[in-house]
């Protein structure tokens, strides 16, 4: 049996690092960790406007200006994009803050996931991630981002 709760944290724990890898160009894995009760603290109380998402910066001379969230799901599809997944984006898209989704498909890949509008503000920021397949669904950037190093540079 697969315990759900355990499969989500070592998403956003793999999330941290290769977001860290993309935004230090493949140099760090550190930057960034799971968030205070991953979020939940946040969502709950309404007070830590600091802290949003799975994921926040723990380097004090990086600061992420978007709200990341981590999901790993299985029976949905980005081609043609699932209502399940059609509905996370709208949610996360109705806040004011750029967002990334970080999307693990079980058995189909890994993938992040962001509005057009946030990506082409952020292009160079997102340098490694230029480098990676991606595709256009609606209003969103997609990248498989399976093949990212797991570790940074030596």
């Amino acid at each position: 049996m697969i315990n759900s709760k355990a499969k989500g944290n070592d998403w956003e724990r793999k999330s941290a690092r290769i977001l860290s890898l993309i935004l230090s160009d493949g140099k760090k894995t550190d930057l960034f960790w799971r968030t205070a009760s991953s979020g939940a603290l946040a969502t709950v109380t309404k007070k830590y406007d600091t802290q949003m998402g799975d994921i926040q910066s723990v380097n004090k001379g990086f600061k992420l200006k978007y709200h990341v969230e981590c999901k790993s799901l299985s029976k949905i599809s980005i081609f043609p994009m699932s209502k399940k997944l059609k509905d996370i984006l709208d949610k996360l898209s109705e806040k004011e803050r750029p967002f990334i989704l970080m999307l693990k498909i079980t058995n189909k890949g890994e993938f992040l996931i962001m509005r057009w509008a946030d990506f082409q503000e952020n292009v160079r920021e997102l340098g490694d991630l230029n480098d990676k397949w991606k595709a256009t669904i609606h209003r969103y950037m997609v990248f498989d981002i399976s093949k990212i190093k797991k570790e940074g540079k030596k």
